[in-house]
């Protein structure tokens, strides 16, 4: 079953918690470890707001 936009942008949210409590954050690892693509938490994490 596919998952839903919000199950994800959920996942981002913690996802950039967890950047900015990181002494030397890095995108492309996190964005693996929370399983979100990485081109969409790196624009939640410059401040893009999501579509919804």
């Amino acid at each position: 079953m596919a998952e839903s936009y919000h199950e994800v942008e959920d996942r981002i949210d913690d996802a950039i918690d967890a950047l900015n409590d990181a002494e030397y954050p890095n995108i492309a690892r996190t964005a693996r470890e929370f399983d979100v693509p990485e081109q969409r938490l790196r624009r939640r994490f410059k401040g893009v707001q999501n579509k919804i």
